[in-house]
């Protein structure tokens, strides 16, 4: 036989290893859903089991395991604590009452409710994937936070998160578990970074731009609801609501270009599936198709929560400059638990991120601890928050009580503005 001559050893070498950067790569895109990114959800091994509206016959958690007794809301009451109701038949702004919990900034009380053992178990029926934390923190030359800029996290030439960061430059990305790493490109229009990136629990990604910038004046601001029959009870309450959000936004924020959308959605085999209302910058016209919605259909428990995710983030041109895109998710009831609607349920969380559209779920009466932990999901996935309506109002069926710390009670066009005030620049 020939000996292999130098030049030989070293081609064969070269070939071997791009063979083996191959095979890396393809055991991390193996990881990933069909667009390539981090895989949120398992495959779904059983039939989904038809369910009745009842939400509340959910198990109830001593919150004392997670840090502290009930908080805030207090025990329900027939008239509300806050002395709400319809006596006169009038739909009003400014009776429904609320409260908010932000996961990502209490991420010890997260990961503690996850490790009981008992309360994971019930909740997680969606088999949500365990993932690693990434959070970035956006500066300019000036130490100005930067909104928009978009941040790719990357297992060597593989994408496996991205996003952009809020008005205060924030973003926190995801990635499977056993990646380890991993880079961060930074970009906003001429500027770019590469960095090594920091899991979470090792530190905040702290990136500057060597550029001044000014951020957009601009924002997004969709509600996708619930008008199934089960809404019933609150949803011309919340209509009054979201029409007076949109006036109090608009007001408060005169010299912001700001647009507004929405989708109302029910179920298979109702009136309708969705019904949507593109973008526009006339609020007028939106607060009209607001107030002609009623609520009807559904039935079962679970509803076509995934459709309206579809029609607000995948068929929606949102705005890729804004410098902030907001989603209110208003529901009663969670997703139907099938194959096709978890993987569109995957794609469309993706794709939120990925446009920096902030998800931020308002649960009604009705839902169960298996809904609240996936709404907020949604929250912690795409950098949002979590809502919840209270007993305090007095208007409409029991409220689940939460699983979480300490947290205010307020009305809930307040706090909806209040957020819109802070993630607009």
């Amino acid at each position: 036989m020939k000996p292999i001559n130098v030049v030989e050893k070293l081609a064969l070498i070269a070939i071997l290893a791009l063979m083996w950067g191959c095979w890396e790569d393809d055991d991390i895109t193996n990881k990933k859903t069909a667009n390539g990114k981090t895989s949120l959800f398992g495959e779904v091994t059983e039939p989904e089991i038809p369910q009745s509206n009842t939400g509340m016959d959910g198990a109830r958690y001593a919150l004392n395991s997670f840090g502290g007794g009930p908080t805030g809301g207090g025990a329900p009451t027939s008239t509300g604590a806050w002395g709400g109701g319809n006596p006169n038949g009038q739909f009003e702004p400014g009776v429904l009452t609320s409260g908010e919990w932000n996961d990502l900034d209490n991420w010890d009380f997260w990961n503690n409710l996850l490790n009981n053992q008992e309360y994971y178990e019930d909740v997680n029926k969606w088999n949500l994937k365990e993932i690693k934390r990434y959070s970035f923190v956006v500066a300019d030359r000036d130490d100005a936070p930067v909104a928009n800029a978009e941040i790719t996290l990357l297992s060597g030439a593989v994408e496996v998160w991205k996003t952009k960061t809020d008005n205060k430059g924030k973003a926190t990305l995801w990635s499977d578990l056993d990646l380890e790493g991993l880079t961060a490109q930074v970009k906003f229009e001429d500027a770019e970074e590469v960095i090594e990136a920091l899991e979470y629990a090792e530190g905040i990604n702290k990136v500057y731009l060597n550029k001044t910038v000014e951020n957009k004046k601009s924002v997004d601001i969709y509600f996708a609801v619930d008008a199934t029959g089960s809404m019933g009870d609150e949803i011309n309450y919340l209509k009054a609501e979201l029409n007076s959000v949109i006036e109090r936004i608009k007001q408060k924020n005169p010299s912001l270009e700001m647009r507004f959308g929405s989708v109302f959605y029910r179920d298979e085999e109702d009136e309708f599936v969705t019904r949507p209302f593109s973008f526009t910058s006339d609020e007028t016209s939106l607060i009209s198709f607001i107030s002609e919605q009623s609520a009807s259909g559904g039935g079962d428990f679970p509803e076509a929560v995934h459709a309206a995710l579809d029609v607000a983030i995948t068929q929606n041109t949102w705005n890729d400059e804004a410098s902030a895109r907001i989603m209110f998710l208003l529901l009663d009831a969670p997703p139907h638990y099938t194959q096709k609607v978890i993987s569109s349920l995957e794609q469309n969380l993706i794709a939120a991120a990925e446009q920096g559209v902030k998800i931020v779920p308002i649960t009604a009466s009705g839902i169960d601890k298996a809904t609240e932990y996936l709404m907020r999901s949604f929250a912690i996935l795409t950098n949002g928050t979590y809502i919840f309506i209270t007993d305090d109002s007095g208007v409409g069926n029991d409220h689940l009580e939460p699983t979480i710390g300490e947290f205010e009670v307020e009305k809930l066009n307040d706090l909806m503005v209040r957020l819109v005030d802070e993630y607009v620049p």
